[in-house]
């Protein structure tokens, strides 16, 4: 009797044990976390954070995904494949809010401005064209894909060419063969093409920064999202993935050694190039311009680019720390 006892009491003694020591276990085994990626340099941090072992810090164990398409990023955090998605245009994001909104909560965007613009007009370095007024009934051309034609009617439509208007063409890039084979007289070129052309000489600069100078300054850029339902429902993955990319946010400016070299990695340049490339701000949804962000969307969905306005109130809405 008195030995059946004694293992009662050992095995009331080890069940005790494990009730303390299996959820410490649990809590210290590495947490798997699925993040998505578009190569530009709005994930810029991200790749900061895991070079610095940020996410290791936080008992996390990332996996990374390439979408190449923004939108794709976007449908497979909807889907739950993924936590976040690093980085989407502004474009693609308010395409998902006018389908229906409140989905989106805005964690940091990347913007640019008139003194660092990322943009600019390229000619040829043998064109005659020596002002953006010379550019009447001229094709000019943007990348597939992007704002490029959102931006060049807007710069059309603030100068006065009349019945001259330039035509807008879309070009598969890189953008700099539509210039050497006469596809376009003109491109709009965002970073890295800008860069790419100015260190290769391959083309001349006609206007900095167009974009600034005739739509916004500041710039909208790229932005990175969580869900709303994502948030509420991983409350705590989501406090360590915000730390780490938080101490990452720090260092694109305080290590920029390592900023240009996982910049030029991610953007595929060499280091010459990326010596070129200017990189934007990253801010958070309290320190962006709302009204700003208002006006591109009436703009927009004046041009057809969105069905309808969409309301970001919610979108811009601080996520709790």
């Amino acid at each position: 009797m008195k030995i059946f006892l004694n293992v009662l009491v050992i095995l009331a003694a080890l069940a005790l044990i494990g009730a303390i020591i299996l959820p410490q276990l649990m809590e210290w085994r590495p947490i798997e976390v699925d993040i998505g990626y578009r190569a530009s340099i709005g994930s810029l941090p991200l790749f900061i954070a895991q070079e610095k072992g940020y996410f290791t810090d936080q008992n996390l164990e990332v996996k990374l995904t390439e979408y190449d398409r923004p939108e794709a990023g976007l449908n497979a955090m909807l889907s739950g494949e993924i936590a976040t998605y690093f980085a989407a245009s502004w474009l693609d994001l308010l395409r998902k809010e006018q389908e229906r909104g409140g989905r989106f909560r805005l964690y940091y965007a990347t913007e640019y401005s008139s003194e660092n613009p990322p943009d600019a007009l390229l000619v040829p370095n043998n064109s005659r064209i020596r002002r953006v007024a010379d550019l009447r009934q001229k094709n000019i051309g943007y990348a597939r894909g992007s704002m490029g034609r959102f931006y060049l009617q807007q710069i059309v439509d603030s100068l006065d060419f009349g019945r001259r208007r330039p035509n807008i063409l879309e070009v598969s890039p890189p953008l700099e063969d539509a210039l050497k084979e006469g596809i376009v007289d003109a491109i709009l070129a965002f970073e890295p093409a800008r860069s790419v052309a100015v260190v290769r000489d391959s083309a001349r600069t006609l206007a900095e920064g167009p974009v600034e100078e005739y739509l916004f300054d500041p710039l909208p850029g790229e932005v990175v999202v969580f869900t709303t339902p994502y948030l509420i429902s991983e409350p705590k993955v989501f406090q360590k993935m915000k730390t780490a990319i938080d101490a990452a946010l720090k260092d694109v400016t305080e290590d920029p050694d390592l900023t240009l070299r996982l910049a030029a990695e991610l953007l595929a340049v060499n280091d010459t190039i990326i010596a070129e490339v200017r990189l934007p701000e990253f801010k958070f949804a309290d320190d962006l311009d709302a009204q700003l962000l208002d006006r591109m969307i009436i703009k927009l969905t004046e041009h057809g680019f969105l069905i309808k306005e969409v309301t970001i109130d919610q979108l811009l809405k601080p996520i709790a720390q």
